[in-house]
């Protein structure tokens, strides 16, 4: 009974510290600036650094010809994306998309 005591003990520190160590890593990272809002200092730096300008972009409508084609041109062996949505799922549901 001793012997199932410990690792029972064992097993909790083990739980425990996997279960926080990602959270006390990032409380000792420094704070990043906000590189994303685009009036910060460090966003106009970065662009600033490669030559880059603001430039102004305008949206083209698509037609839904093409966001078909374009679904049907996806490769389903490829990892999915930040959004976390599999090739094959905007693939074979692209006529109802």
């Amino acid at each position: 009974m001793n012997n199932y005591v410990s690792v029972v003990k064992i097993a909790y520190y083990f739980n425990d510290f996997f279960t926080t160590v990602a959270s006390i890593l990032v409380k000792r990272l420094p704070k990043c600036p906000n590189i994303f809002d685009t009036n910060s200092n460090a966003f106009k730096q970065f662009y600033k650094e490669r030559n880059s300008t603001a430039q102004m972009f305008c949206l083209k409508t698509v037609s839904e010809e093409f966001v078909l084609k374009e679904l049907n041109s996806l490769n389903i062996t490829k990892s999915t994306g930040v959004d976390n949505i599999p090739a094959r799922f905007l693939k074979e549901g692209a006529s109802f998309l």
